[in-house]
């Protein structure tokens, strides 16, 4: 998975309307183990393996697409955090 390319206002805006319209979440450790999963993320845990290797920028932020879903990737402390939203509300 390749790194969307964004400024931090742009990241700040994406965060702001990610999370009320987050179709579903995952969080794993720094050991790629499954803390939490929500919503689509339920059925998306093989995502993991991906998104851990994904670069991040200096904030630790990332966000990517996969179809129709953009996949917000969070990383603080060796926690990482996936917010899945529908790309359809970014047009």
């Amino acid at each position: 998975m390749s790194c969307l390319k964004m400024d931090t206002q742009e990241r700040q805006q994406r965060l702001q309307q990610s999370i009320p319209k987050a179709l579903g979440t995952l969080s794993f450790d720094q050991n790629n183990r499954l803390v939490e999963s929500t919503g689509i993320g339920k059925s998306r845990v093989e995502d993991i393996i991906d998104i851990s290797q994904m670069e991040l920028d200096d904030d630790g932020y990332g966000v990517t697409q996969d179809g129709e879903i953009l996949v917000n990737v969070f990383k603080d402390a060796g926690r990482s955090v996936i917010i899945y939203t529908s790309a359809n509300g970014y047009d």
